[in-house]
């Protein structure tokens, strides 16, 4: 009996050992998976944030220019006018 019981411990105590490791390597393949998976959405929020960033920076570029253009034109107009009032009083 006691053979027996040497041959069953001796068979089940390398299962359970790799049972056990075979659980930790799952531990740890999901725990990488999870690593990876914040690492992309990181990527996706940072190129976000840049893309926004860019948008910003071009609008307000557009609107510098459009003022720009704005008072070049109400200065050419500005310098008009004495000749037009002069024009209409002669």
């Amino acid at each position: 009996m006691l053979a027996i019981s040497t041959i069953e411990a001796a068979i089940i105590t390398p299962s359970t050992s790799r049972a056990s490791f075979g659980e930790a390597m799952s531990r740890r393949d999901a725990g990488s998976s999870e690593i990876q998976a914040r690492r992309l959405n990181f990527a996706a929020t940072s190129s976000g944030i840049r893309d926004v960033k860019v948008a910003t920076k071009t609008a307000a570029l557009s609107k510098s220019q459009v003022l720009a253009q704005a008072g070049v034109s109400e200065s050419v107009q500005a310098d008009k006018l004495p000749q037009l009032a002069f024009a209409l009083l002669s």
